[in-house]
């Protein structure tokens, strides 16, 4: 397939489950940390979040979207919406944030699987 139909694909693929997860994140959570275990999932989930997420805290949206194209592990779209969340940046901001967060990181990874840019050094 052209890459840029690839790239279209798993951006599209990443950026679905984004606004479910930010409209439903604060309705969701508060119902069901009533539950001490699932408490003790979120607690840890929004601690290591929130460790990781300095940059979306000191710069908001431009941050999240930092943050978000970072292509690591944890790093990524579903990682940007509890940090949205935890740092109660508006829905609109969070949405533009991820997806351009989304989109560099798909370039980023594109262009080296490509050859065009080499993120190793190697």
């Amino acid at each position: 397939l052209p890459p840029q139909n690839i790239l279209l694909i798993a951006v599209l693929g990443n950026l679905l489950p984004v606004i479910p997860l930010l409209l439903l994140l604060k309705i969701g959570t508060e119902r069901i940390r009533k539950y001490p275990k699932i408490d003790a999932f979120f607690s840890w989930l929004f601690t290591r979040t929130r460790a990781k997420s300095a940059l979306v805290e000191k710069m908001e949206a431009a941050g999240l979207a930092l943050f978000v194209a970072v292509p690591l592990p944890g790093t990524g779209a579903w990682t940007g919406c509890v940090a949205a969340y935890l740092f109660q940046l508006s829905w609109l901001e969070s949405i533009i944030a991820v997806g351009a967060g989304t989109l560099i990181a798909g370039l980023i990874v594109t262009l080296a699987s490509m050859g065009a840019i080499n993120i190793l050094g190697l």
